[in-house]
C-alpha cells in the first residue's frame, strides 16, 4: 500500500466531518476487496488504519465488519466454536503468511485492542489456532 493512500485515511478518519459515520463508512469500502484489505493488514502504515477502526469505541459496527472480513462470517453467530465447523477465512491466511512481519504483528494487535471482549477474544484465538495455522503451509 502506498504511504501516501495510509495517511489520506489517517486523516479521514482523523479530521473529516462531512460523513456523520466515516468509519462504518470506510470499513464498507475497505471488505469490497478482501484481497485489498490483507494488503493494507500487512503494510507498516496501512495496518494502522485498520487498527485505528477497530479501536473506536463509538462505531462497533465498523470493527464488526472488519473482524468479519478477516476471521470469517461466522464470527459472531453462536457461543462457542466447534473445531468441525467449516471457516473460510482467506483474508486470514494472506495476513499470516505475509513475507514481512507486520501481518502477524497486526493479528497480535488485533487480540490486544480493549474493545474486543474476553468470548470475541477466544473465538479469534480459536480461528487462529485450530483453523488457520494448522492449514498453512510453512
Amino acid at each position: 500500500m502506498d504511504p501516501n493512500g495510509s495517511l489520506l485515511i489517517t486523516w479521514f478518519l482523523d479530521t473529516n466531518q462531512l460523513i456523520e459515520d466515516r468509519h462504518t463508512f470506510l470499513a464498507e469500502r475497505l471488505i469490497q476487496q478482501p484481497a485489498d484489505l490483507a494488503k493494507v493488514c500487512c503494510s507498516k502504515l496501512g495496518n494502522l488504519s485498520i487498527l485505528k477502526l477497530l479501536n473506536c469505541r463509538s462505531n462497533l459496527k465498523a470493527r464488526d465488519l472488519i473482524l468479519r472480513t478477516i476471521f470469517g462470517n461466522d464470527l459472531f453467530e453462536g457461543e462457542y466454536m466447534d473445531e468441525n465447523q467449516s471457516v473460510s477465512c482467506d483474508v486470514l491466511k494472506r495476513i499470516l503468511v505475509d513475507n514481512s512481519s507486520n501481518g502477524a504483528t497486526f493479528v497480535y494487535k488485533i487480540l490486544s485492542i480493549p474493545t474486543v471482549d474476553g468470548d470475541l477474544k477466544r473465538k479469534l484465538h480459536f480461528k487462529i489456532k485450530f483453523k488457520e495455522t494448522f492449514q498453512i503451509k510453512i
